[in-house]
């Protein structure tokens, strides 16, 4: 019995291919996680000798060591508080992403929508968002509501930029290669543009 095939291409070497593209790009991400968190590794350290070579009184800066010390005796008091600046952060960073997905695809499928978007977009990122915070508590009270949307303002911009650099750095050949097997440009988007947009998104 013959083996099935996708386009033409047989489901063996489908298979062959996918956990070597799942493995390359885990292994991006965690470069590009490890690149991020390098610098600020080093800067504890920095903070923790500068300490401990000038003698800085822990009035006027403790160590690293003295701060985690601290923050665990009173981790029952930070813990709620932490959870919900979690719930802040995580809810912003998710609504800004959605919407940063959804622009950038409308930027992809069209230059003209491109072109009516990004005077509003740049226009944005010029005023602060202290100077809008007011309004945010007045549309949406003084809940989690403001909180998340703020979150979401701030990393929408670069998160829209990074998506749609990586919509558009797709290698032409595997694109031409899509189309030499008929593939839909809902496959085409989903099975190579998004994976190729994911390591953008933690762009620095």
């Amino acid at each position: 019995m013959a083996n099935s095939s996708h386009y033409g291409v047989p489901d063996t070497a489908l298979q062959s291919r996918h956990p070597a593209a799942v493995e390359s790009l885990s292994h991006r991400l965690l470069v590009r996680l490890l690149e991020q968190m390098l610098p600020l590794l080093a800067l504890v350290l920095l903070w923790h000798a500068a300490v401990r070579l000038f003698g800085i009184p822990p009035f006027l800066l403790p160590s690293p060591l003295a701060v985690l010390k601290k923050m665990w005796a009173l981790r029952y008091e930070f813990l709620p508080h932490l959870l919900t600046t979690l719930a802040e952060i995580t809810g912003g960073f998710l609504l800004g992403v959605v919407v940063a997905a959804l622009l950038a695809l409308l930027i992809l499928a069209s230059s003209r929508i491109e072109k009516l978007i990004s005077p509003v977009l740049v226009a944005s990122q010029v005023v602060p968002k202290i100077a809008i915070a007011p309004l945010l508590i007045v549309w949406f009270g003084y809940g989690i509501a403001p909180k998340v949307v703020t979150a979401a303002l701030i990393a929408f911009f670069p998160l829209l930029v990074g998506t749609v650099q990586g919509l558009r750095s797709v290698d032409p050949l595997l694109l031409d290669y899509m189309a030499s097997i008929s593939a839909t440009p809902r496959q085409t988007l989903l099975l190579l543009r998004l994976p190729s947009a994911i390591p953008f998104l933690f762009e620095p």
